[in-house]
């Protein structure tokens, strides 16, 4: 939020939320959504006008590692912040 408050003011930034592979592709959807939706409330709790933030949900579409062993899962369960351009 200092960030977003500071050198980024003004800036329009995504919450992403992602999710690992277990599981249907509509619980993936919604547990990321519940992830994104998190970020986004809380840049809002600290100050971050609603308007910047867009909130999108990825499901396992984007892993950052692979799915086996369980670490790799868990990687992929994950957050982001996403700038423009990035």
């Amino acid at each position: 939020a200092e960030l977003l408050q500071g050198p980024l003011a003004g800036l329009r930034v995504w919450a992403s939320g992602h999710n690992d592979h277990t599981g249907g592709e509509a619980h993936n959807l919604a547990l990321s959504l519940a992830r994104a939706e998190a970020i986004a409330d809380t840049q809002k709790r600290h100050g971050v006008d609603a308007s910047r933030i867009a909130v999108e949900e990825f499901g396992w579409q984007f892993p950052v590692a692979e799915e086996s062993p369980d670490a790799g899962r868990a990687l992929n369960r994950r957050a982001e912040i996403v700038l423009p351009g990035e």
